[in-house]
């Protein structure tokens, strides 16, 4: 594939992309369709994403890709929260704003859309230099990775072997 998607893109971006340079299959309209439902109603966990690495897996040499990915993810992720954390106590926005930044992107290209709005929240906190009801935003964050976290890794254990 030869194409260019800006980092930030949106599932149907994607799929036009996809479908530009693979015969269209019948099951992927309803799986971007489903997914884009998912994202809109703020699902917590979005399993179209991981469907859609599947598909990337079984495509070619991307062997392992998902489980891959998760792994990065579930080792990031706490540091990323923990970063936020210094960050509020410090009141330094600049590391607020990167560190929010980069757990909303890597939470949301895992499917966790809910989580990754969480984080888009302290992103802005951020962005305006504003640290109020930013500990309450850290702890719900805090509380809803758990549950990311476990998802994540039964997503691992359920991988057919």
């Amino acid at each position: 594939m030869d194409d260019y998607l800006p980092k930030t893109f949106r599932r149907d971006e994607l799929g036009e992309v996809l479908q530009r340079w693979r015969p269209v299959q019948k099951a992927l309209a309803p799986s971007l369709a489903a997914g884009a439902a998912a994202a809109a109603s703020n699902v917590v966990l979005d399993p179209v994403i991981l469907e859609s690495i599947r598909e990337l897996e079984s495509m070619g040499e991307q062997a392992g890709l998902l489980e891959k990915i998760i792994n990065l993810y579930l080792e990031a992720a706490p540091k990323n929260i923990e970063q936020i954390s210094i960050a509020i106590a410090n009141h330094d926005v600049g590391a607020l704003k990167v560190a929010a930044h980069t757990l909303k992107l890597s939470s949301a290209n895992l499917g966790a859309r809910g989580f990754a709005e969480l984080c888009k929240g302290l992103e802005i906190k951020g962005q305006e230099g504003s640290f109020v009801n930013s500990e309450t935003m850290l702890t719900a964050l805090t509380q809803n990775y758990a549950t990311v976290q476990k998802s994540r890794i039964a997503e691992l254990k359920s991988k057919p072997q």
